[in-house]
């Protein structure tokens, strides 16, 4: 595949995960909203799209990292990435006095430092010893082992709403 090409599909991926995390969002208040159909259809159109997102995925075999590295791509490439990313984008919220934007910013990025505390950089895996549950926060994204919290450390949700990762 050629560079261009795999830039393309890059960016193609990226749009449709979004789009489908999107219209996940919108689902959830159309339900809010008691319209039950508009929110099963966008749910529906979310998952078609997520679907089109792992086939769009599964075509960058062998153009992203699948190597027993691919932990040190995670950790110390992409999650630092997001992490310095979102100090960016909170600066320019805060400079431009969205103190809304700038404080859900921060949150998202304390959720992702969170992330690199559940792998050894000097060792290159992951710390767990043995096999753990995990619990999502879903307004911040803050995971936590074993069980929820009662509370997030990160954006005060009650423990109640984590989502268990089965």
């Amino acid at each position: 595949m050629k560079k261009g090409t795999v830039q393309k599909i890059l960016y193609a991926f990226a749009r449709t995960r979004r789009a489908s995390a999107r219209k996940k969002v919108y689902s959830q208040k159309a339900l809010r909203d008691d319209k039950p159909k508009t929110a099963y259809l966008l749910k529906a159109i979310s998952e078609s799209e997520a679907v089109q997102a792992r086939r769009l995925l599964h075509l960058m075999i062998g153009k992203i990292d699948i190597t027993d590295s691919y932990q040190a791509t995670i950790f110390e490439n992409e999650i630092q990435e997001l992490i310095e990313l979102y100090r960016d984008d909170i600066a320019e919220a805060e400079s431009n006095g969205d103190t809304a934007a700038a404080r859900a910013l921060a949150q998202l990025q304390k959720a992702e430092k969170r992330l690199t505390a559940l792998y050894d950089r000097s060792r290159q895996e992951i710390t767990e010893e043995h096999f753990a549950e995990y619990y999502v926060c879903p307004f911040c994204g803050y995971l936590s082992k074993e069980q929820p919290p009662e509370e997030c450390p990160i954006c005060g949700a009650n423990g109640d709403k984590f989502k268990k990762i089965n």
